[in-house]
């Protein structure tokens, strides 16, 4: 996805057009009564959704500090 946004440089004194790509930061926590798989399924919806949508990136954010989850 791209938004145009115009940035103001008032030293310069002229405006500038600029195209900004968004992305998606998804932390994908494990809530709690949920499932490592319901929640890497839910990741899947949501990035199949950022891609119809036409966003650049999709960003996951992991950790290695993982309990035992059944």
């Amino acid at each position: 996805m791209f938004d145009i946004h115009y940035s103001l440089f008032p030293d310069l004194g002229f405006m500038v057009k600029q195209n900004i790509a968004y992305s998606i930061l998804e932390l994908a926590i494990v809530s709690q009564g949920e499932t490592i798989k319901q929640t890497l399924h839910n990741a899947l919806i949501l990035s199949k959704e950022a891609e119809v949508n036409n966003y650049k990136r999709l960003w996951f954010c992991g950790t290695s500090q993982f309990r035992s989850y059944r």
